[in-house]
């Protein structure tokens, strides 16, 4: 689920759904899964195999990340 949006209205965050895999959420917002660690570095939504936690919010939006 898209739980928020940016002011041009591209998805700035996701909420991670049952089943959900890293490479399917990047390859469904069009970002490489490089991108999509990149937009969250602190890690609260992977586990320590790089699994995806049910219901974490992730991050697609660069404008969000603290500079």
């Amino acid at each position: 689920m898209v739980t928020a949006t940016t002011p041009s209205g591209a998805p700035a965050s996701y909420r991670v759904g049952h089943g959900d895999l890293p490479g399917y959420v990047a390859e469904r917002f069009g970002i490489t899964l490089q991108d999509l660690l990149w937009l969250n570095p602190s890690q609260a939504a992977f586990d320590a195999h790089g699994n995806l936690y049910e219901d974490a919010i992730l991050n697609l939006d660069p404008e969000a990340l603290p500079r």
